[in-house]
């Protein structure tokens, strides 16, 4: 009989969240986060080993071109699918963006 191996994400949903405020709290310190919102498949319980993280991030300010870089190092290792606007593109994509909160579990403010 073949051997079936089952996978499970690397972390904990606990664990990620806590992850997560931490990146948030270093990313503060380099730009105005008016909202951050865990959606996709963490937030609603379904995340398999090869997950993505899914982020939401709306800020004030100018459009920072650095932003993933400063994501990257704000959540090292973590496999983050980052989705950030400013507060002008955020009131110009409200219909899609209300989408992307629709199961999301809110992270700040």
């Amino acid at each position: 009989m073949p051997t079936v191996k089952v996978f499970y994400p690397r972390w904990r949903r606990e664990e990620l969240l806590l992850r997560l405020e931490e990146g948030l709290k270093a990313l503060e310190k380099e730009l105005l986060l008016l909202e951050a919102w865990l959606f996709g498949s963490w937030a609603q319980g379904r995340a398999l080993v090869g997950s993505d993280v899914d982020l939401l991030l709306l800020y004030r300010g100018p459009r920072r071109e650095d932003l993933h870089r400063l994501a990257r190092k704000a959540f090292p290792g973590l496999p983050l699918e980052l989705h950030a606007y400013t507060e002008e593109e955020a009131a110009r994509l409200e219909a899609v963006l209300a989408r992307m909160r629709e199961g999301a579990l809110r992270l700040r403010p």
